[in-house]
């Protein structure tokens, strides 16, 4: 902490600045404290932000939301935060993604035997 008088670095546990002597005021040992844990909060709420939209993200938007969730859930463990709604964006995405693929690999096998049975008619 500094001394709000001079400036001069200070023990935390001092009682008085041995540049200028004046006393270390308690008011301001606490205001340093509750601005460090405004600063870890806010961190926290950015990256619980980054876990949710990734989590939205995974129903719409599998790729988008696999990303952002796994990026989220990197942060959020490094922080000491959450990680439940990453963590569900991860899984949702993952299969969102998997059956996104499944669909498609179907689509290109049987695309031709689907439009031939269309264009053939049903038969009577």
């Amino acid at each position: 902490m500094f001394c709000k008088n001079c400036g001069k670095e200070v023990d935390d546990d001092a009682k008085f600045c041995p540049k200028c002597g004046k006393t270390i005021d308690e008011e301001v040992i606490r205001s340093d404290n509750q601005t460090s844990n405004n600063q870890q909060n806010s961190g926290a709420a950015t990256y619980n932000t980054m876990s949710i939209v990734g989590f939205i993200f995974s129903f719409f938007m599998s790729l988008v939301g696999l990303i952002l969730s796994i990026i989220g859930y990197k942060q959020a463990k490094k922080e000491g935060g959450s990680t439940a709604l990453a963590v569900a964006g991860i899984i949702i995405s993952s299969i969102t993604l998997f059956l996104e693929v499944v669909y498609v690999i179907f689509y290109i096998i049987y695309a031709n035997d689907i439009i031939a049975i269309i264009n053939s008619g049903l038969p009577e």
